[in-house]
């Protein structure tokens, strides 16, 4: 056998055997090293497929994002219009009621209330309730019913059999 390099130069057969050997090794070695890059190369494409999945993903999400901030932005701009509303409506309201606060005198003849007064007192006509309450609150001159009325626990017994204390 002849060297490559040098061809001058003879190889022996027992050098021939450890270049075999050494050959065989590097021939299992170069086996391994392959079949490692191909469980790389497997397990690279499975990262890429997952990878588009998860932009795919992301995309969608980005996309479902969107919608909602749009849905919010519609829905803050109908909260600021019903507010405004709402104040309006307030607004309204105050003066309405500020308008419509019902008194006594509206029970007079001449009332917003004249044909409903048996509704609104104990008595048919706004006569009868004036007398009414003249007679329980009196005057400066006169003593009205209830003056001097007292609770009845602040009573004494002795006030309530008629002894006087």
């Amino acid at each position: 056998l002849f060297d490559v390099n040098k061809g001058s130069r003879k190889i022996t057969p027992k050098q021939a055997g450890g270049f075999k050997r050494k050959s065989d090794r590097a021939t299992h070695e170069y086996e391994q090293i392959s079949h490692q890059l191909e469980q790389v190369q497997a397990q690279n494409e499975r990262l890429h497929q997952l990878n588009n999945q998860k932009d795919e993903t992301i995309k969608m999400l980005r996309i479902t994002i969107e919608e909602h901030e749009n849905k919010i932005t519609s829905l803050e701009a109908k909260i600021v219009d019903q507010e405004a509303e709402m104040s309006k409506l307030q607004d309204k309201l105050k003066q309405v009621s500020a308008k419509c606060l019902l008194t006594f005198e509206d029970l007079a003849p001449d009332g917003k209330l004249a044909k409903f007064v048996k509704h609104f007192t104990f008595f048919m006509t706004y006569e009868a309730n004036l007398r009414f309450l003249e007679l329980i609150n009196g005057d400066d001159d006169s003593n009205a019913i209830c003056e001097g009325v007292r609770r009845y626990s602040k009573v004494s017994k002795a006030e309530r059999k008629g002894e006087k204390p």
